[in-house]
């Protein structure tokens, strides 16, 4: 990022910056509370630390090199779903590669809950907020991106099991060495929703349909760029 970062300062032509960082950003609290763009930054874990980093170094190179030049936005949300995604150590996927491969999947913590949510009801978000925030007069802002229900990674496995039938498996892993996660972690959506009216789907239904289509459809063995661009159109349509 601070590569990225050192490199726009001399890009005159660039007006506005968005960087996505997580909502794992925040230092976790003893209450059950949703976190606000306010609360104190912080992690306990590696990948929280980094992103709380990525929002310091963000805030840091606005006040230092491009206060008045050029606006920068941080943006926090997690638990992105939707096809086309392969990367690893991520729930969804590893139950499409437990699929494909015939194969148990190992679950490290049921119980823990996060703010699923679908990857093109984001984007869309992404989008808007760009296009606010270019017509007013504010240089840099913060915006957290999450539906009004956690849920439980339990839950996604039922759902997948009722989906995917006797093609999905999976076990607990009770490896105690596995490495910390946060149990609880819900984030507070108001201030974006106040600003373009955003807000994410929020029955699991909804988000788990699409991307499991998708990735049925990509076993199958179809044409994923037409798949994307129907699947997009439809979005759209359904505004």
């Amino acid at each position: 990022l601070i590569h990225f970062l050192n490199f726009l300062r001399n890009i005159d032509e660039t007006k506005l910056v968005l960087i996505v960082t997580s909502d794992k950003v925040y230092e976790e609290t003893v209450h059950d509370i949703k976190y606000k763009e306010t609360d104190r930054l912080g992690g306990v874990e590696p990948y929280s630390a980094s992103k709380a980093i990525q929002e310091i170094i963000s805030k840091c190179f606005h006040e230092s090199y491009f206060k008045g030049q050029k606006k920068v936005i941080t943006v926090r949300a997690g638990n992105v779903i939707g096809g086309g995604d392969f990367g690893k150590d991520r729930l969804i996927v590893d139950i499409f590669n437990s699929i494909k491969n015939n194969s148990a999947m190992n679950v490290r913590y049921p119980n823990n809950t996060r703010p699923w949510q679908y990857i093109l009801d984001l984007l869309y978000g992404y989008l808007c907020t760009v296009i606010e925030i270019s017509k007013d007069n504010k240089n840099f802002e913060t915006f957290n991106f999450a539906p009004k229900i956690s849920y439980t990674v339990s839950e996604i496995l039922e759902f997948s099991s009722d989906y995917w039938g006797n093609l999905f498996k999976y076990k607990i892993d009770q490896n105690k060495k596995n490495i910390f996660e946060q149990n609880k972690l819900s984030i507070n959506s108001q201030k974006i929703k106040k600003l373009i009216g955003w807000q994410t789907k929020n029955k699991l239904s909804e988000i788990l349909l699409p991307t499991f289509e998708w990735y049925k459809l990509y076993l199958e063995g179809n044409d994923m760029k037409e798949i994307n661009n129907n699947m997009i159109q439809k979005f759209v349509r359904e505004l």
